[in-house]
């Protein structure tokens, strides 16, 4: 009788059907009653794949390496079922820079905090006593941290490059560093351009050599601060870019591929984002956009990471003007400048205060990919030492101080019934209310992931309830 080798069953091609068979099992014993039925089904599915391969489990470096590459596809799989890339036009890929063994310096304007107790070395390698390298990374893995790159993909419709002449031959070139300052080990001195893919049917009929610059949608990727990227995305921001490419006033999305956990802890993740949206912005006329019609939207950990990096900016705009006699600072004009130009931002299921003990925490619920436990296990990846003795609110945006929030833009955050952030997410919009922040709440039957699959009526909706209000801000004149 031959023997059944399990591990390679779960990692084979038999694992989706599996994990089916156990959800539907599941589906008649801990059926909730706040979603649909194909959405108990897939919660189970995600949630028992989740059990089988349990990132709490993973202990080291390679084993979260291993996993981010292998089982992204699998999870993206589950939720956003199969790509249509018939109306979708192209995407460009630009590698913008890095921050070598060291953090870009951004947010070293801390309030109340001595700088030199919470600064240096912020990537997750340490050393003992002894001089060993601890964690388990090897001396060669030190050697390779520098070479992570941080990147930005641009996602253009087929609607939208037919209608825009120039967009396609704007967005390949690559683009040269416009600060000096700022090129050196951090900036490289001209992207890197990459065509990740470009539809060979578009028409070259009717193409308006003025169309107006289309708007700019930054996405920042969920994940827990330690998974994601372009390729568990694609299928969600190809169906933002399409639908945002047929508007009268069309824009287009952008995703920033920040650095991930545990390799770089908090801030790095988060100076990566606001770098990438200081790049995206400054270039943005010679990449043929419009600089001043600026959305940011993230889930989940982006929904984190894209709050903060609001935030940081307002506060740095508000600490140099205090102490410099209302005179904006170099550090400002160099990485913030952009926050005054953000018309929107989109909230998906953000997780906003890993610290904070929370009733939807506490009911854990079991479905999709988040339970108590990983997210407890995420934050010990994300979260730098120095976090555990000194407050900053940076790493908890939910806490930032009142006179930061209340100069939010416009806000909408989305949350799903069957999710432990939900109470984050509803927190932060009553926070917002009182702070007489233009805010909206929208709550949609899901999970935590869900946003955008085809396969749930609350995720898809929750995709066309922010895509109609990106839609009105574009419309706006301002």
């Amino acid at each position: 009788m031959t023997q059944i080798n399990i591990t390679r069953v779960l990692k084979g091609k038999y694992t989706i059907m599996i994990v089916l068979i156990i959800g539907i099992i599941l589906y008649n014993i801990m059926n909730d009653e706040n979603l649909t039925f194909t959405e108990n089904i897939i919660g189970r599915m995600i949630y028992t794949y989740s059990l089988f391969r349990n990132v709490v489990s993973l202990t080291n470096y390679e084993e979260i390496e291993k996993f981010r590459s292998n089982d992204c596809s699998i999870y993206k799989n589950l939720i956003f079922g199969f790509s249509n890339k018939n109306e979708l036009g192209i995407i460009v890929e630009h590698s913008i820079g890095y921050g070598e063994n060291q953090e870009w310096s951004i947010l070293d304007e801390y309030e109340s905090l001595e700088i030199e107790n919470i600064m240096g070395n912020r990537h997750w390698i340490e050393i003992d006593e002894s001089g060993e390298l601890t964690d388990g990374i090897s001396m060669d893995m030190n050697r390779e941290l520098h070479k992570d790159e941080v990147v930005v993909n641009f996602i253009v419709s087929k609607k939208l490059l037919e209608n825009n002449n120039k967009l396609k031959q704007n967005l390949i070139r690559p683009v040269k560093c416009s600060t000096k300052k700022l090129c050196s080990n951090l900036y490289f001195d001209e992207s890197k351009v990459k065509v990740v893919y470009e539809n060979d049917n578009i028409s070259t009929i009717n193409k308006d050599d003025k169309a107006e610059s289309p708007g700019i949608v930054i996405y920042v990727h969920g994940g827990g601060f330690v998974f994601g990227d372009m390729n568990t995305y694609e299928k969600v921001l190809q169906k933002h870019a399409i639908q945002l490419g047929k508007l009268n006033k069309p824009s287009i999305i952008v995703y920033i591929g920040y650095r991930k956990s545990p390799k770089w802890k908090y801030p790095i993740p988060l100076e990566d984002v606001i770098a990438s949206i200081s790049w995206i912005h400054s270039n943005a006329e010679r990449l043929g956009l419009n600089p001043n019609k600026l959305v940011v939207l993230g889930d989940s950990a982006g929904g984190s990471l894209a709050t903060s990096s609001i935030a940081s900016c307002l506060s740095i705009k508000d600490q140099s003007k205090r102490r410099n006699n209302n005179v904006l600072s170099k550090r400002f004009h160099n990485y913030c400048k952009w926050v005054d130009h953000v018309k929107f931002l989109g909230l998906i299921y953000p997780a906003l205060c890993q610290k904070c003990v929370t009733n939807s925490k506490l009911k854990n619920y079991k479905f999709g990919f988040l339970t108590l436990s990983s997210l407890l296990w995420f934050e010990k990846q994300y979260q730098s030492k120095y976090i555990e003795s000194y407050f900053d609110w940076r790493s908890q945006p939910l806490l930032a101080p009142a006179n930061i929030l209340r100069k939010f833009p416009k806000t909408s955050i989305v949350l799903m019934k069957s999710d432990i952030l939900y109470d984050e997410g509803r927190l932060m919009y009553e926070t917002l209310l009182k702070l007489k922040v233009n805010a909206k709440l929208r709550i949609f039957s899901g999970f935590h992931g869900i946003y955008g699959s085809s396969w749930s009526s609350g995720g898809s909706n929750a995709l066309e309830f922010i895509n109609s209000e990106i839609s009105e801000i574009m419309n706006q004149n301002n």
